[in-house]
Order: structure tokens, then C-alpha cells, then sequence
């Protein structure tokens, strides 16, 4: 069995450092979030008032 190289701190900031919300993974991971959604569709729509349910 091979065992799997545990990263450091620093290498998985070195590998999340260019992930951008945009990139499928990393927004399929974020739109799990309910608060996350509803932070991007204020924003996007201007109404600090809506609420994701």
C-alpha cells in the first residue's frame, strides 16, 4: 500500500493561492455554502435584504 505525502501548510497555500471562486472545483465546493450563495446573489442583484433559502 503507498502511503499518501502529507503537505505541508505552506505547499497547500502554494496551491490554493491561484484558485479563483470562477474555477469549477473550487465554486462547486463554495456553492455548497447557503451563506456563500447568498453573499454572491447581494451582491450581483444589489439587495443586501435577500435571504437565501
Amino acid at each position: 500500500m503507498i502511503k499518501k505525502q502529507e503537505l505541508t501548510l505552506e505547499e497547500k497555500e502554494e496551491k490554493v493561492r491561484d484558485f479563483r471562486p470562477i474555477d469549477d472545483a473550487f465554486f462547486e465546493t463554495l456553492a455548497d455554502d447557503r451563506a456563500f450563495c447568498q453573499e454572491i446573489l447581494r451582491v450581483i442583484l444589489s439587495d443586501k435584504k435577500l435571504v437565501v433559502e
